[in-house]
């Protein structure tokens, strides 16, 4: 579950299908640095960006990560763009920069950075910082698809204070939230000698007002980390607390520090920054680290960062994951049955007037284990009175259930409503587990007991069914089961006795590929890959798909899963294929690198179309991360044609669509209105398939063979591609 959020803005839309919302809540202050930083690296020499990409800001939906960032090139900043599937791998747009300079003689003509950007359902929103060659100032944008920009009429909208003031010299490097009715700002302010940070709000996003009280983050004491300038501030809220994370800086170097509010006025710093420090002597940010951007996607936080080594600054990635109460419980009991014969297996444990608790059920079954099920009890005695529990329905190799130990009236149940209520009197818990299937005797069952005098912050948060100890309920945790029950290992790591027997920690690559297929193929069939098949012990993840375009028929599991647990279920309506699997054991090494093959069958006339296949909530155990690469189906069109540029008319800058029926060498001609060429434009050899969107269409920039920007006027372009050639007009207005 991802929600939009970027360096500086929080949004909180009233559009349900662009964001669901989770609790910030206990935040992470401990922050693990991706392993192959940076992510976003200089441009090549010469370009705009050659000394310096830094200060980012991102946005997600959930599928595809935005970011906008500045760009140097020794003399001047802009602002770029780039996108990712996973927030690591990023890919520039070949029409940097989005955001120029001003004309010369205005307020930004010397350098244009520091983005905050904002999409509100229909538009995107940019706040950023213009260098007049003296001052910093706070400008706005807009965008509707957030690479072409309009600069607003009245900038900037945020201007310095007035002489004598804290930010007399220079404002910039700001954070934005809205709220649906109020946009809040936190921003950086300068005096010409130290760096604080302020706020400001506004009805309308243009027109501010700046608190009376500032600044709301002031300097540390002399001799603390952040004693020369507080800046760079990135805000979340999570409805009741907003939180911060800044840049401090000592007079020698930049850390990233972070803070909370209750109003987002009056801050507390956390007692332990800096929580981001700079690297080891040598490595790429081992000067300074500053200007973050922070989402939380409901278990995880992910910061981009700028990372200095004393010449060039460029953009990294880190992780922190969110901490959970109850994680540090003492466990009263553990019990595991396996291979359970038609009938009752009961177990149970004594309990005393006052005691609260939790009961944790996990659980495998195979397709075939319906009638499976547990029951519990409470009571004097231990008589099975009062019994709650549920079937076992197997939806997925791996399931977890929380029941709460409470009481109604006199009566001792198992249940799930209400709060933990106490035991008015001794008694026994007895929980057990049932089959009145004959024919099913597959599947293993763990009931973890914890009672409150044990874990004074146990809570409702599924984390009591960690095994592994790494704080999460996971794939990992069913693969130890599956372990625990065939006699690999005979304890759990979270008990911190034998180790269980694991794979090495290693980077997965869970690949789809962008296949082409012919628009009469009636079956289709897509691998899905992953690298180090032979460390894998236990997955999950969801792929969603266009049920419009598309008809889910199977997802099986490749060689790589042979002797696994394994389950899947398509929905239709919701246009998603689930995968789940846990090993008992890893795989030998093998060149084969399919882990489960996709199968659809297309619906209805679509030729030409290209329909995306996404994976969501994947979870690998023992990853130190997972890169999720999308792909997509493209149905070739049965002929090849030129499509019509856009915009059109243009300036300076158009895009030429186009589709291709069978491979070949493509090249445009660009003439003007007297049929003289002005422009030849080679793409080589090109694969069958459509070609029309941004990222694949051919790119004009409306310059001539010697770099020269052509006269306004009407243009034609050919498309020769093989044997095909068409002729279309087009037409540049400035």
């Amino acid at each position: 579950m991802f929600f939009l959020k970027n360096r500086n803005i929080t949004i909180f839309l009233t559009i349900a299908a662009l964001m669901l919302w989770a609790n910030v809540g206990m935040t992470q202050t401990e922050w693990e640095k991706y392993p192959g930083n940076p992510v976003l690296d200089l441009g090549e020499s010469g370009t705009w960006e050659a000394r310096a990409v830094d200060h980012p800001t991102v946005l997600s939906d959930g599928t595809e990560y935005q970011m906008w960032h500045s760009g140097h090139d020794g003399s001047n900043y802009r602002i770029g763009y780039a996108t990712s599937s996973d927030g690591i791998e990023w890919v520039k747009y070949p029409g940097n920069p989005v955001l120029d300079l001003g004309e010369s003689g205005t307020w930004d003509d010397y350098h244009v950075a520091r983005p905050a950007v904002l999409f509100n359902g229909t538009e995107h929103q940019m706040w950023y910082t213009g260098h007049d060659g003296s001052k910093n100032r706070v400008g706005y944008a807009t965008s509707a698809d957030g690479i072409t920009w309009v600069k607003h009429p009245d900038n900037p909208v945020l201007d310095i204070g007035e002489n004598g003031t804290w930010d007399d010299n220079s404002i910039n490097s700001l954070a934005v939230l809205f709220n649906g009715t109020e946009y809040q700002m936190w921003y950086d302010g300068g005096d010409g000698s130290i760096v604080r940070i302020g706020h400001a709000t506004s009805a309308d996003g243009i027109n501010w007002e700046k608190y009376p009280g500032n600044p709301v983050l002031d300097l540390g004491e002399s001799g603390t980390w952040d004693d020369y300038h507080v800046a760079f501030p990135t805000v979340l809220s999570d409805g009741t607390e907003y939180h911060m994370w800044y840049t401090g800086h000592d007079g020698s170097n930049y850390r990233i520090g972070y803070a909370t509010s209750a109003d987002g006025i009056l801050w507390e710093k956390y007692a332990d920054n800096p929580v981001l420090d700079f690297g080891e002597s040598g490595t790429w940010d081992d000067y300074q680290v500053a200007g973050p951007t922070v989402l939380f996607d409901g278990t995880e936080y992910h910061m981009w960062y700028t990372g200095h080594d004393g010449s060039n600054g460029v953009v990294g990635y880190a992780t922190s994951i969110l901490s959970s109460p109850g994680s540090e419980c003492q466990i009263v009991n553990r019990v595991l049955w396996k291979d359970i014969d038609q009938g009752w297996l009961a177990s149970g444990i004594d309990v005393e007037s006052g005691d609260k608790g939790v009961i944790t059920v996990q659980g495998f079954s195979n397709a075939d284990s319906q009638g499976l099920g547990w029951q519990g009890w409470v009571g004097p005695g231990g008589y099975p009175e009062y019994p709650v529990g549920q079937e076992i329905i197997p939806d997925a190799p791996f399931q977890s259930v929380i029941y709460k130990i409470g009481e109604s009236g006199t009566e001792y149940y198992l249940g799930t409503g209400g709060g933990n209520i106490t035991f008015d009197a001794d008694g026994e818990l007895l929980f057990g587990i049932n089959n009145n299937n004959p024919e099913n005797s597959d599947g293993a069952f763990l009931f973890t007991v914890v009672l409150e005098s044990e874990c004074p912050d146990i809570q409702d948060n599924g984390v009591l069914g960690d095994l592994s100890g790494d704080r999460t309920v996971s794939a990992y945790d069913a693969a130890l089961i599956l372990q625990y029950t065939i006699g690999l290992i005979d304890t759990f790591p979270i008990e911190q006795m034998s180790a269980a027997k694991r794979a090495v920690p290693a980077i997965y690559e869970l690949h789809i590929p962008n296949s082409s297929v012919k628009v009469d193929e009636l079956l289709i069939r897509i691998p899905i890959t992953i690298n180090n098949g032979d460390s894998l012990t236990a997955g999950a993840f969801k792929i969603k798909y266009d049920s419009s375009v598309l008809r889910a028929v199977a997802i099986t599991p490749r060689p790589m899963l042979n002797g696994a647990y394994w389950q899947s279920r398509i929905d239709g309506e919701k246009s998603e294929i689930r995968f789940a699997f846990a090993k008992s054991s890893l795989t030998e090494q093998s060149n084969d690198a399919a882990l489960a093959m996709l199968e659809f069958e297309p619906i209805g006339d679509v030729e030409g179309m290209t329909t995306d296949l996404v994976f969501h909530d994947v979870q690998i155990a023992e990853s130190i991360s997972i890169k999720n690469i999308n792909g997509s189906i493209t149905f070739l069109p049965r002929q090849s044609a030129l499509l019509q540029n856009y915009p059109n008319p243009f300036n300076p800058e158009t895009w030429i669509p186009y589709q291709l029926a069978t491979d070949s060498p493509l090249t445009i001609h660009i003439y003007n209105a007297k049929g003289q060429l002005v422009r030849t434009i080679s793409l080589g050899n090109k694969n069958a398939g459509v070609y029309t969107t941004k990222d694949k269409a051919a790119y004009w920039d409306g310059k001539d063979s010697l770099g020269q920007k052509v006269a306004s006027g009407v243009y034609y372009y050919t498309l020769q591609a093989g044997e095909f050639r068409a002729t279309r007009k087009m037409v540049i207005l400035k």
